[in-house]
């Protein structure tokens, strides 16, 4: 499953996934759906640039120390794969 946006300010949705808001200036809301997940944050050369999990529920993740640019979040656990495209500015 891929989740992107490239619409100012919108919040990203797709089964129970939410991630806002985008584009980020510093921190970007997670909101997983139900079960426990690995969070992974890769920048655009494909280098995982942070790691957050066991995550559950809502988080936060800090983008601040992050050059701009797009940035590609995985959200996994054992049978799902979701995918969103952020944009830091």
């Amino acid at each position: 499953m891929i989740i992107s946006n490239t619409s100012i300010n919108e919040r990203v949705s797709f089964n129970q996934l939410e991630v806002f808001p985008n584009p980020v200036s510093t921190s970007v809301n997670i909101h997983l759906p139900a079960g426990v997940f690995t969070v992974t944050v890769f920048d655009k050369l494909g280098k995982t640039v942070k790691t957050i999990g066991p995550a559950q529920g809502a988080i936060e993740v800090d983008l601040g120390g992050l050059a701009n640019g797009v940035y590609l979040i995985n959200v996994t656990n054992d049978m799902t794969l979701m995918k969103a495209k952020v944009f830091k500015h």
